[in-house]
């Protein structure tokens, strides 16, 4: 039986370096894990059966789960609309005893754009196509934003619920909570980001508030709201 892995991104992040070959090596391009990898890697000294590289579970016998504690839906520079989970990870020791650990953003990964040249092979004088350096890295989602998505992400909702937020990344403040499920699933995204569907009464009432809280002047309103939790 082969483990949950509950960080993919990690993996899809070094994938793109192992096919890209810098001039005269046999080696791929190295990948610099980020700090929350090594971190990882680190907890799972504590958590992994070495002997059968299954996670231990907890004194009743329950298996390391993960639980969402907010889920984002983000719309690109390029309009399209993704899903993903802000949350953490219930793992055990070999006595049973719980870890914690953060789990965000899986549902996406960075990707780096390699820069390229043709020329010989110092090693056989063939022509190739090499590495020479990394262009840029940029975000990929791997989740599309549709309601069904969204339903599988609320199958792992934390005992106390979720937040519902959108981000967008071409607006200033890009982040805003949505106030209802339903509207987060089929609503159109500047009908929730622009308080569409309050009055404008509402709307003047909901931006006093914002800024009696925090002290700045805005001119869209700020709502919170949690996702009810499923029966």
């Amino acid at each position: 039986m082969t483990r949950q892995d509950f960080y993919p991104s990690y993996a899809k992040a070094a994938a793109v370096y192992a096919q890209e070959y810098p001039p005269g090596s046999n080696k791929p391009w190295p990948y610099d894990k980020p700090v929350q990898q090594r971190a990882i890697e680190n907890l799972f000294k504590d958590v992994v059966d070495p002997s059968t590289q299954e996670y231990y579970k907890s004194k009743d016998g329950e298996p390391p789960r993960k639980y969402i504690t907010d889920i984002v839906r983000v719309r690109t520079f390029e309009g399209k609309e993704y899903l993903y989970s802000n949350g953490y990870v219930r793992f055990y020791t070999m006595f049973g005893d719980l870890k914690i650990e953060v789990c965000n953003k899986q549902e996406a990964h960075e990707h780096a754009n390699f820069l390229h040249e043709t020329r010989p092979d110092p090693k056989d004088g063939h022509i190739k196509r090499f590495t020479m350096g990394i262009e840029d890295k940029v975000i990929k989602y791997d989740l599309s934003w549709t309601p069904e998505n969204i339903d599988k992400l609320l199958e792992l909702q934390s005992p106390r619920g979720c937040t519902l937020t959108l981000w967008d990344d071409k607006s200033s403040p890009p982040g805003k909570e949505c106030p209802d499920i339903e509207m987060f699933k089929t609503k159109p995204f500047d009908y929730i980001y622009r308080d569409e569907y309050l009055t404008p009464e509402e709307k003047e009432l909901a931006i006093r508030q914002h800024e009696a809280l925090t002290g700045q002047q805005i001119t869209t309103s700020s709502t919170s709201s949690k996702a009810n939790k499923k029966g």
